[in-house]
């Protein structure tokens, strides 16, 4: 196995079960560790790059006019979702949608 830094970007596009519908929003950029990007990113996180074995957890409900603070089926039960990295590497996060519990 080789480890090397890298940007890695992740859409976020939900989950469902059957019968639901999608809430389509954007794309809107949620978070970017980068310095000096995406100012206009809907959560405010360290401009890093995450370390070597590291994990963030972002808050990715209460998005205001995006994602409803509740009610949200593709996240943990806190509305967070854990990012983690096995070398270091900075961060970018948008979202397409959200589906309903």
């Amino acid at each position: 196995m080789f480890a090397a830094p890298t940007d890695i970007v992740v859409d976020m596009n939900g989950w469902f079960s059957e019968g639901s519908a999608c809430n389509a929003v954007g794309p809107k950029r949620v978070f970017d560790t980068r310095q000096g990007q995406s100012p206009d990113a809907l959560r405010n996180v360290s401009k890093a790059e995450l370390i070597v074995n590291t994990m963030m957890e972002v808050q990715l409900t209460d998005l205001a006019g995006f994602v409803p603070g509740s009610g949200v089926g593709a996240v943990s039960s806190t509305g967070t979702v854990c990012f983690y990295t096995l070398a270091s590497t900075h961060l970018i996060v948008d979202i397409n949608g959200w589906f309903a519990t």
